[in-house]
């Protein structure tokens, strides 16, 4: 098979892979406009893990106004089925996490914002705290 034949195959062919690695390239594409758009608003944040809670220290704290749309994204660094997803919760005037279980070390954090268009990004270390940047 010719290299222009396995080209038009891998296009067409409902199977393929070329389909997945577009959608990847729009997924890392679209991060990247989030991130890069947290750095224009100068976001940060800190997490810090207790028990199996997290609480989140946000700047500019305006953005802390907006906790039901924040979205916290726990990605385990080695299985994706052990991913999370956390909901925030507003306890006198200090941002909660949810319970979140099964924590590796280096566990990839992620907290971005459904409305504003948001993500700022940081890993688990050995002090359970979290930088995002």
């Amino acid at each position: 098979m010719s290299g222009a034949s396995m080209l038009f195959f891998a296009n067409h062919n409902p199977y393929s892979m070329v389909d997945g690695f577009d959608k990847i390239g729009k997924v890392i594409t679209s991060n990247e406009k989030h991130h890069q758009k947290a750095l224009e608003l100068g976001i940060r944040g800190v997490l810090v893990k207790k028990d199996k809670r997290f609480k989140l220290m946000l700047t500019p704290k305006k953005y802390a106004n907006d906790y039901k749309h924040l979205h916290l994204t726990l990605i385990h660094p080695t299985t994706a089925s052990k991913d999370q997803t956390i909901k925030l919760h507003l306890v006198k005037g200090q941002l909660l996490s949810e319970e979140a279980t099964g924590l590796a070390e280096n566990t990839k954090v992620k907290l971005s914002s459904s409305v504003a268009g948001w993500a700022i990004v940081g890993n688990l270390n050995k002090e359970n705290e979290i930088i995002l940047k």
